[in-house]
């Protein structure tokens, strides 16, 4: 044998040697000091409950040596017999009277419990007092056997290294096996003794320890070999691990049992290569697991067995040759199959139970997708799509049975893990929409098997799993062909599932979780919708869409009473402004003889037109919505008339929709309306001024005559058309803005149209008139704005007639100017009573 191989053997051997002795060895520990704690505290209870017995004893000769000693009556003496008289009835027996109980035997006799109510939860709880153990016995009865063993292991070690020059391969092994046997021997025998229980677990434990070394050196190591068969060798090592198993169950403590598996656990991983041999191995190691758990209740063991076979089966695979895949696909599912059945027996109290055997589900589902994982990385199987769903249906059908006869959580677990896995196949297997459209049934048949059930959970589930499908869907399918039809569908389920959970939940006496959901659905289905009018029809149809789209969920809201419809349809018809905005006014072209423009745009403001009329008032919001559209539609309005008929058109058309709001205001006596066509005065008036090239539509007058001289008409007549009757709800400033916009109108107009000193005389004429005006109609905005024209017009002459004009024309003008403002100064002055009572009426 070579130096390398002596010291690779030397290496596992002392390895073996130290590792495997030692734990054995805390395995015996652990159940001597239990053992030795239990016999403790039991000897403390026989104390105390003595030393009780032995009070109430003295107590109650206490009690009696104070009771006076009882005399006894004298015999009566016998009367001479007597005629009995008529038979007469009975009298009534006499009332027992009371037999008074002194205090101090009453608590003796009768103890009263301390009470418990009147305690907090959260009161401190008296620790009893530890025994105190001296150092010389903690010495001799916990430290002594431990260090033994282990110091006894290592000389066997040793032991067997020194006879490797003196015995051959049989003799090294047949001493070692005899040593380890002896070890399990004597222990078993000293546990008899109760003082000597943790000498003897330690014993066997040491023991069975160097047996499985034994068996493991007889093949393993070379230096020791005497058995040439891998089979022979890990049948070998497979049967010390499963005796030691069936010793350790003997004492009934999970945590030796447990680390007596893990024996059994190493020689699968020394298995030579996975073959029959080695899968019945496993199999009849799961089956042992699963009837402890069964018999025993040992739910922690069979969770870490279930990890470390999943491990055993992935190092497998690596061995595994193409041929045996099948094989190896039945150990799998025979692996899943055995971890579902406690399931069905077991079901845990504690929630450390509950916690375990919560981690076995989740250790057998993650088990199993990560053997099936490197199934199909390492051997490439082409069909694993369809594998992966005939799992996710073996899920399924553990669910459907498990509804009546398993633990709940996991039933519910193999619900989640059915959906996941068919999932997973459906998306490996299918093309195109076919995984979302496969996705979209999984949730459906989650959450209609909810309905069924009465089960809130798989609701839940498949609620979960659809709002997974849309975002799938979103990410990685949007643009494939026919993909409307899923986003439709997937957005008119989110709202079914809404209506769904809402008519379960109505009535019920508490909001819980899932109630919270139902608008939350809604808003994701009105989301889902948003995204589908947005992606897939042409630009010019999705305004009118959302605007459609928004005009039916508010038809439908109070009618289904779905109050987070309501919201809904503002926001989509809110939407379809970008749109607008952004798209359809810019449109070019026609269809069907109609502008493209105006097609695509008057539909959204007929659609804002019967928002605002129609808008539910039962909404706590309704009329900031109602004011909203109406804004909406005055400014669409607007905006289509100045791209429609374009710049120089827009100040007459935008004047025409400004009377047209007064006239609405007026006929329906609503304040907002004749606010908004205030406003609308104003921009027209801004636009007028901004604009160089003045056109009149329809009638083709050129310039800012025409134009202006339309415009000024109709702020009058709107202005006139307030003066009198106006309801009470009309705000006064709206009413000043057309006298501002008409006095502004004015004064651009003459602006434009003349220069030098005529334009001083027009402005001076135009604030006469507006003065005129100001006093006919009682109006303070008109005359003001007489006063200020009248200002510009002295401000000018100041600044710059006077230096630019010739001696006659200043002459003129200042003449002119001067008399103006004198007449309005004289008609103030002279006729001061007269114009105070005037105006003292409404203006």
């Amino acid at each position: 044998m070579s130096m390398a191989a002596e010291s690779c053997a030397l290496v596992v051997l002392v390895l073996v040697i130290v590792v495997l002795p030692m734990v054995f060895a805390i395995v015996a520990i652990a159940r001597g000091a239990a053992l030795r704690r239990h016999v403790d505290e039991l000897e403390r209870d026989w104390k105390r409950g003595a030393t009780r017995l032995s009070e109430f004893s003295d107590r109650l000769k206490r009690l009696e040596a104070g009771r006076p000693p009882e005399v006894p009556s004298p015999s009566p003496i016998p009367s001479p017999p007597a005629i009995a008289p008529a038979p007469a009835s009975p009298p009534p027996p006499p009332r027992a009277e009371p037999v008074a109980i002194r205090p101090e035997v009453r608590e003796v006799l009768f103890p009263v419990p301390p009470p418990t109510g009147l305690l907090p939860a959260n009161a401190p709880v008296a620790k009893k007092p530890k025994e105190r153990v001296s150092v010389e016995n903690m010495i001799g009865e916990r430290i002594l056997p431990r260090v033994g063993v282990v110091a006894l292991v290592l000389g066997l070690g040793l032991l067997v290294w020194y006879s490797y020059a003196e015995l051959g391969p049989a003799g090294r092994l047949t001493l070692t096996s005899t040593i380890g046997a002896a070890m399990t021997v004597g222990g078993v025998f000293l546990r008899r003794r109760v003082p000597l229980k943790l000498l003897g677990g330690c014993l066997i434990g040491g023991g069975w320890a160097v047996m499985y070394i034994t068996a493991y050196a007889s093949h393993f190591i070379p230096a020791s070999r005497v058995v040439a068969s891998p089979l022979a060798g890990f049948l070998i090592l497979l049967g010390v691990s499963g005796a030691a198993l069936v010793h350790a169950l003997k004492y009934r403590n999970e945590t030796i049992a447990g680390l007596a598996y893990l024996l059994t656990i190493v020689t699968l991983f020394l298995s030579p290569e996975p073959g029959p041999a080695a899968w019945l191995a496993m199999s009849l190691s799961g089956a042992v697991l699963v009837t402890l758990a069964w018999r025993e209740r040992w739910i922690r063991l069979c969770a870490f067995g279930a990890a470390l076979l999943y491990i055993t089966e992935g190092i497998w695979l690596a061995n595994t040759p193409p041929g045996d895949l099948i094989p190896a696909f039945a150990v799998l599912v025979a692996l899943w199959i055995m971890w579902i059945l406690p399931d069905y027996f077991h079901r845990p109290a504690t929630a450390e139970t509950k916690g375990v055997h919560g981690a076995l589900v989740a250790i057998n589902f993650a088990g199993l997708l990560v053997v099936g994982g490197l199934i199909q990385a390492w051997f490439g199987v082409r069909s694993m799509g369809a594998i992966w769903m005939t799992l996710g249906a073996l899920y399924a059908v553990h669910a459907i049975v498990g509804c009546k006869f398993a633990w709940r959580p996991a039933h519910l677990g193999a619900l989640a893990f059915a959906a996941a896995l068919a999932g997973l196949g459906s998306h490996q297997q299918f093309q195109g929409t076919g995984p979302v459209l496969a996705w979209t049934g999984i949730s459906t048949a989650l959450f209609a098997w909810g309905l069924w059930r009465k089960d809130r959970f798989p609701r839940l589930m498949g609620i979960v799993a659809v709002v997974v499908t849309v975002s799938r869907f979103w990410t990685l399918d949007r643009n494939l062909d026919y993909a409307f039809i899923p986003a439709i569908l997937l957005a008119a389920l989110l709202y079914a599932f809404s209506a769904a959970v809402a008519r379960i939940r109505r009535g019920a006496p508490e909001v819980d979780f899932e109630s919270s959901l139902v608008d939350l659905l809604a808003h994701l289905g009105a989301l889902a919708l948003a995204l589908v009018i947005w992606h897939y029809p042409s630009e010019l149809t999705v305004a009118i869409l959302f605007a459609v789209t928004g005009l039916l969920l508010l038809e439908l809201g109070p009618r289904l009473g779905a109050s987070a419809l309501v919201p809904e349809a503002a926001c989509f018809l809110t939407v379809a402004l970008f749109f607008v905005a952004s798209v359809n006014l810019s449109a070019t072209g026609e269809v069907y003889g109609v502008s493209r423009r105006l097609a695509s745009t008057v539909p959204v403001l007929l659609a804002w037109l019967y928002a605002g009329e129609a808008f539910p008032m039962a909404d706590p919001n309704a009329k900031q919505f109602r004011a909203f559209f109406a804004v909406l539609l005055f400014a669409g309005l607007l905006s289509l008339l100045r791209f429609e008929l374009g710049a120089p058109a827009a100040p007459v058309a935008w004047a025409v929709a400004t009377g047209a709001w007064v006239l609405w205001s007026r006929l329906a006596r609503r304040d907002l309306e004749f606010i908004l066509a205030g406003a609308g005065a104003a921009a027209t008036v801004l636009v007028y001024s901004a604009t160089s090239t003045l056109r009149v539509p329809a009638l083709g007058w050129e310039g800012p005559v025409g134009s202006g001289a339309l415009i000024l008409v109709i702020f009058v007549a709107a202005h006139l058309a307030t003066r009198r009757g106006v309801p009470a709800g009309l705000p006064s400033w709206a009413r000043d803005l057309f006298a501002a916009a008409m006095s502004v109108t004015g004064f651009v107009l003459l602006a434009r149209e003349m220069s030098g000193t005529w334009l001083t005389g027009s402005w001076a004429i135009l604030g006469f008139a507006l003065a005129g005006y100001g006093f006919i109609v009682r109006d303070r905005i008109s005359r003001w704005s007489s006063l200020l024209v009248l200002g510009v017009c002295l401000g000018k002459v100041a600044i710059f007639d006077l230096a630019t004009f010739d001696m006659p024309v200043k002459i003129a003008t200042l003449v002119t100017l001067g008399g103006v403002m004198l007449a309005m100064s004289f008609v103030y002055a002279r006729h001061h009573r007269r114009i105070l009572g005037y105006f003292a009426g409404k203006e």
